[in-house]
């Protein structure tokens, strides 16, 4: 917890992590609060397939009425967020693994779409932090805190 929260102060470059620790959620809301990050929680014991991500997703990070419940769309609210206005962000995907390995090619697609939306940010020099919790290992190239 305390390399998660290390990282929202910048002690660590905005990207995809996995967490070597149970987090938190009361102690990383506090946290965010105090930094002025957006957190969006994913709880992925609720999350079976591609639709299900999509309005899990829509509702943790409040997207707007008219997103359309695709990847694309998908990829336009994260790189928008402009109702969710912040000094950076943090998205938190507690038990990706059934996703992941139920659906390897929608996955894969998320993985590209989180990674540029962290890129998009970090042009902006706007901090975006999407960190999986739970079983691990469960990305062998992302980075553990």
């Amino acid at each position: 917890m305390d390399e998660l929260i290390s990282a929202l102060q910048g002690d660590r470059t905005p990207g995809l992590y996995q967490s070597a620790a149970d987090l938190d959620l009361e102690e990383l809301t506090v946290s965010c609060q105090e930094q002025d990050f957006q957190l969006g929680h994913l709880d992925g014991a609720t999350i079976a397939n591609k639709a299900e991500f999509l309005s899990a997703c829509a509702t943790a990070l409040q997207f707007p009425d008219h997103f359309g419940q695709n990847w694309d769309a998908l990829e336009e609210c994260l790189t928008d967020l402009e109702w969710l206005p912040a000094n950076g962000y943090l998205l938190l995907y507690s038990n990706p693994k059934p996703f992941a390995q139920t659906h390897p090619k929608d996955w894969k697609t998320l993985l590209e779409i989180f990674q540029s939306a962290i890129d998009e940010w970090s042009e902006a020099d706007i901090p975006m932090y999407i960190v999986f919790s739970g079983d691990r290992p469960l990305l062998s190239a992302v980075e553990t805190l």
